[in-house]
């Protein structure tokens, strides 16, 4: 069978307007919430992205959960159109993505197909492995040195490989300060050699930690493994000692009658549970002041190798956070503000200082940006996302945006898998109560909101036959769920709503390109522009009553064929194309005489993980 490949044209008009391709720097947080503020603990944060930036307000995952939100940072995809639907294997990870050969069209290459190098270090995906004497890299990447699986959070024994080389053990060193000077050496390389550069910048923080114990034990032992809080860089131990967290009007949620079955039965938090959460929550703060010192490092070396005024920088999160919403202790994954809501914010030339941007924006809107940043005029049509308008001067975004995608008021959201509550984890490390797990936890559903909140809606529908519905406008902490019982009779008024939420979910649960920002037309193709306020027309009503209702017939794990649920649409199709790793660069900074080859240790090639798989697969 033939594919035929279609393209979208993206303007590269703008780029006549800056002095040259913008250098782009993307720094990507580790459980960044949006909710919680820590960002105002960050002075070099403050200084480049506060003042002198802009905030967008109203940005989301489509995914909470790090591996298949990364891919959509990274693909402008949505999760069911990439189908990284866990952070490990089989359904998720580094390994199905070679697997599914993701990395031949995705932002990347796209960049250096423009000119630019490419550079990354840090967090890739939770399990990045590779195998000694296999240049095991992704490609599109020009310098790519990435923290290894299992190590991959573990604070005080980083393990990297630099372009797929034997990982390196950096023994008692703090992750992020490891990060730090690979990044500034990566950074310097890029100076000497004069191409326009993109630089991924991902460190750890402020994701919990997996301490794993040295030296490595002989196979087939075990090694012995812990989860902990965040950890801070010996420097900032002692700051902030009275922090606590901030908590919202859903905090230890009372009444919970209302809401699946899953968290309905779960127990108050009591005054040993608060005390926890407010030293986690400081734990988090202190481990993203080293984020701070490194965002300030890069800052200082950009501005002295002369690249600084040529460089938009990018700071977000893969997911959002929760710490005692709704009576949960902590962790992501699932439909609630406090998950899927994370910073996004903007600094450069051209770029607003000082702003905050209401309109809404998605991890799948990243790639189509940052690929007509460089100036491409077109990528293949299966990205998901639009161009985000970040320039200051309305001729600029005009400019930017010529042929752009229409921007809608719709988030698609979605999960698969099972939820493990992280503080349960920790607390109770390896053997959680089974109260905390729960097994079946796909769901999907659609966030709508204008751009002014005067209608806001998010619907649900998980595979249990759970449903959540919330006015956002009148209730934006989810405190009552409209849509409390499996079976009851609804309201007529409340009937046509859910109607039209039911069928945005069934587009958006396997739309592909525009249908994931502008679901209406596939609804409404004789007139695409509807807004929602339109189709709650009572000329609609019939149409949408005799739509299949959105409805799972099992929990999968993955976006298999066949689908696992039924709704108003037709089933999708996806191609993958191939092409060749270009050459890598091999840079190396005063960090690398630190390192140790880590089969020093032990014979880690041949070491079974399964128990850390299982011990750790669920918290990611």
């Amino acid at each position: 069978m033939k594919f035929t490949v279609t393209y979208i044209l993206f303007p590269f008009t703008i780029m006549s307007q800056l002095p040259n391709k913008p250098n782009i720097v993307f720094f990507l947080a580790d459980d960044h919430d949006a909710f919680h503020n820590m960002e105002q603990y960050m002075p070099n944060f403050q200084e480049l992205f506060g003042k002198g930036g802009t905030k967008f307000n109203n940005h989301f995952t489509n995914t909470p959960v790090c591996c298949p939100s990364r891919m959509s940072i990274l693909s402008g995809k949505t999760t069911h159109n990439h189908n990284l639907t866990d952070t490990l294997p089989p359904h998720g990870g580094y390994t199905k993505m070679r697997e599914m050969n993701l990395d031949a069209e995705y932002l990347p290459g796209w960049l250096q197909q423009e000119g630019y190098n490419t550079y990354m270090t840090g967090k890739l995906f939770v399990e990045y492995t590779l195998e000694y004497g296999e240049k095991n890299v992704p490609v599109g990447w020009n310098d790519f040195d990435a923290a290894v699986y299992p190590f991959t959070f573990d604070y005080k024994n980083p393990v990297f490989s630099k372009n797929g080389g034997k990982p390196q053990l950096y023994p008692g060193q703090y992750n992020t300060d490891v990060l730090a000077q690979k990044t500034l050496a990566q950074l310097n390389d890029a100076a000497e050699r004069g191409d326009p550069f993109f630089s991924y910048i991902a460190p750890i923080g402020c994701h919990i930690g997996v301490d794993i114990k040295l030296p490595l034990p002989t196979p087939p032992a075990y090694p012995d493994v812990t989860l902990t809080a965040p950890i801070p860089a010996p420097r900032h131990e002692h700051m902030f000692p009275n922090l606590t967290v901030p908590m919202s009007e859903n905090y230890n949620e009372e009444d919970r009658s209302d809401k699946p079955i899953w968290i309905k039965h779960l127990t108050p938090l009591n005054a040993n549970n608060k005390t926890y959460l407010d030293g986690m929550y400081r734990s988090r703060v202190l481990s993203l002041l080293a984020v701070d010192d490194l965002i300030g490092d890069v800052v200082k070396q950009l501005k002295a190798n002369g690249t600084f005024d040529n460089t938009i920088f990018f700071y977000s999160s893969d997911n959002g956070y929760h710490l005692g919403s709704h009576g949960m202790l902590q962790g992501k994954k699932t439909c609630y503000e406090e998950d899927i809501k994370v910073p996004f914010y903007v600094s450069g030339p051209g770029i607003a200082k000082g702003k905050v941007s209401n309109i809404r924006t998605s991890h799948i809107d990243i790639a189509p940006t940052l690929t007509a940043l460089a100036g491409r005029k077109e990528i293949p049509i299966s990205v998901d996302g639009s161009i985000i308008p970040i320039f200051e001067e309305e001729k600029l975004n005009d400019a930017f945006l010529v042929g752009e995608k229409p921007r809608g008021d719709y988030t698609g959201i979605e999960f698969w898998g099972s939820k493990l509550d992280e503080g349960a984890a920790i607390q109770f490390n390896p053997n959680p109560p089974a109260e905390f797990l729960f097994p079946n936890f796909t769901y999907k559903g659609v966030r709508m909101c204008t751009i002014d909140k005067f209608i806001c809606y998010k619907y649900i529908v998980y595979c249990t036959g759970d449903y959540e519905l919330y006015d956002l406008k009148k209730d934006p902490f989810e405190l009552n769920n409209l849509l409390p019982g499996r079976n009851q009779t609804i309201p007529n008024e409340l009937s046509k709503l859910q109607n039209r939420l039911d069928a945005l979910t069934s587009v958006l649960a396997k739309c592909k390109g525009v249908e994931c920002t502008n679901p209406i037309q596939s609804l409404h193709p004789e007139n695409p522009t509807l807004t929602f306020k339109e189709i709650m027309n009572s000329r609609f009503d019939e149409k949408y009553s005799n739509l299949i209702k959105f409805k799972y017939l099992n929990c999968q794990l993955a976006f298999g064929n066949p689908l696992p649920f039924v709704s108003a649409l037709p089933d999708p199709f996806q191609s993958i194309n191939k092409r060749d790793q270009p050459q890598l660069f091999q840079v190396r900074g005063p960090v690398e005489d630190f390192g140790q080859d880590i089969d020093s240790m032990g014979e880690f090639s041949k070491l079974n993980f399964r128990a850390l798989l299982e011990i750790t697969q669920s918290i990611h």
